[in-house]
């Protein structure tokens, strides 16, 4: 059983928010680094989307503090991230982080996240400095930008390269990844959170969007670190084609409700011809499995024909 603690911000101060799908011990090893964090939470939610492999209890019999809201089923990560959101807004906390759980957290991150807010004038989102857990000093996210024009939206700054220091310096950023946002409350106050029609993907390029748009501030902070095993919350439990689809399908969404329609043309053809696609081709043609290729096309019509509203 254990308890989490910390002590260098007052506990009404922060909340933090997980979503948990059949990855108990993923959530459990989460869980068990924000225990050793400077920042005592007020509040921490696990969101459990129908689980059944005793996440919900496993998580109730460790960390007897952590509120689990056990949904009835799976609507997706975005739904489950704003129910858990939804609960904090009823408490006094300030600082809202929303962490994936396939992540391991520095014991000062949540703390250098709130001083970085705090400290910086009209700032409501900050991002750590996030690496691979494995090699541990390689970059995932150092910062990112928004680019429509890239099929995926946004850039990762650093992705794939080793720390030699070249993202140590805090900025603002126009794309917040979706792993381990830190909110102020009043921007979930007055903002609505993720879509929850794209049920994974996009869901952080859409509000990043929005956020852009509104004239918030997102910031950088390197001085707060985590390590993320990527994708493992999702692609572990998911078809390879299943993966594909929602990608595709929320990628077009995205073009379509912020871009023109020449944008939108001109991302067919980097999907069809593009990193994507290639994927997809190879693994059917090096191993018979055309699920990718076939969740590429459903993701692409459906992306296209999908009722956009803004």
């Amino acid at each position: 059983m254990t308890e989490l603690a910390g002590s260098a911000i007052p506990s009404a101060t922060a909340a933090v928010v997980l979503v948990n799908t059949d990855q108990r011990d993923l959530t459990l090893a989460c869980l068990g680094s924000l225990a050793k964090s400077s920042v005592r939470f007020g509040l921490t939610i696990v969101v459990d989307n129908a689980s059944s492999d005793g996440s919900a209890e496993a998580i109730a019999d460790s960390f007897p503090s952590v509120v689990v809201l056990r949904q009835p089923e799976n609507r997706g990560f975005p739904a489950a991230a704003n129910a858990g959101v939804a609960h904090v807004l009823g408490t006094p906390a300030d600082y809202i982080w929303v962490l994936n759980n396939d992540t391991e957290v520095a014991s000062n991150a949540a703390e250098q996240l709130i001083t970085a807010l705090s400290a910086t004038d009209g700032a409501g989102v900050a991002c750590p400095k996030i690496y691979f857990a494995e090699p541990r000093d390689v970059l995932w996210f150092a910062g990112g930008d928004i680019e429509l024009k890239a099929p995926m939206g946004a850039h990762h700054r650093g992705l794939g390269e080793r720390d030699k220091g070249s993202y140590d310096q805090p900025c603002a950023i126009s794309f917040i990844n979706g792993c381990a946002p830190m909110f102020h409350r009043r921007i979930l106050e007055r903002h609505r959170l993720f879509d929850e029609s794209f049920f994974i993907y996009c869901e952080d390029l859409d509000l990043s969007i929005r956020l852009a748009r509104s004239g918030v501030t997102c910031l950088y902070e390197p001085r707060a670190v985590i390590w993320h095993k990527v994708s493992q919350s999702f692609v572990k439990t998911a078809r390879a084609g299943r993966q594909t689809y929602l990608l595709v399908r929320n990628r077009f969404i995205v073009q379509r409700r912020y871009c023109s329609t020449a944008s939108v043309i001109a991302l067919l053809g980097r999907y069809l011809v593009g990193s994507v696609a290639r994927g997809a081709y190879w693994t059917a043609v090096s191993n018979g499995d055309c699920s990718r290729i076939r969740g590429l096309a459903r993701g692409i019509i459906d992306g296209l024909r999908t009722k956009v509203v803004v």
